[in-house]
């Protein structure tokens, strides 16, 4: 599948999906870039007034299997305020917010695009997550600014969900997920509460094997923030 847009609306506007509900979402092999070309097409997914997210916007009590995507729109640090995915009450690279009911996977994405939510809850692949089963997260990389107010990260703005994360590679020495610079792009991750390079704010534990490379500047206005 080959998203070649900018898709714009009110609220729970996606890539793909706007707002799912007691569903089990399976999208793969979705990219920006043609064939043969070395440049991604445009693409932005922008909400007025509520939320917004790469490929989904909102999935509700849903189960989520998301593999092999590439977006890129990738922005020098002067040209961060372009709104590419944006909303004002929270923005992921693939799902804006998400209530996970079954074993879930995220999978050999790529996200190198400004996520922006004007308030809370902005996340490189999920804005706000809450699981009340597994979502395992492997070989994934973000490689643009991730920019909100309170619970702001590099993969995940916001989780709860006491052992139901996991953060894998392939092998104990495989790099897995990875928030850095790209050679063309600027990445940073920056809001005013509850920012992390890899999670905003986690209520539980989390399960994390191999390598995860966090090369980013997290920037926190207020109260906490941590690499």
């Amino acid at each position: 599948c080959k998203l070649y847009c900018s898709i714009k609306g009110a609220d729970y506007v996606g890539g793909i999906v706007g707002r799912a509900q007691n569903a089990t979402l399976s999208i793969s092999g979705v990219s920006n870039i043609k064939p043969n070309a070395t440049e991604p097409e445009t693409f932005k997914v922008i909400a007025h007034e509520g939320r917004a997210g790469g490929i989904v916007a909102m999935a509700e009590k849903c189960t989520l299997t998301l593999k092999d995507i590439t977006l890129k729109y990738g922005v020098s640090k002067e040209a961060e305020s372009i709104k590419v995915i944006y909303a004002p009450k929270g923005a992921g690279g693939l799902v804006g917010e998400a209530l996970v009911t079954g074993k879930s996977q995220i999978a050999n994405c790529t996200m190198a695009g400004t996520v922006r939510s004007e308030s809370d809850y902005a996340g490189g692949l999920i804005g706000k997550a809450q699981l009340q089963d597994n979502l395992t997260v492997t070989n994934n990389s973000v490689n643009a600014p991730i920019i909100g107010k309170k619970y702001v990260g590099g993969l995940f703005g916001y989780v709860t969900g006491n052992n139901h994360l996991a953060l894998s590679a392939d092998s104990e020495t495989a790099s897995s997920n990875t928030i850095a610079q790209l050679s063309n792009g600027h990445v940073a991750v920056r809001g005013t509460d509850c920012v992390g390079g890899l999670i905003g704010y986690l209520e539980g534990n989390f399960k994390a094997s191999g390598l995860h490379h966090v090369s980013v500047n997290v920037t926190a206005n207020g109260c906490s923030g941590g690499g």
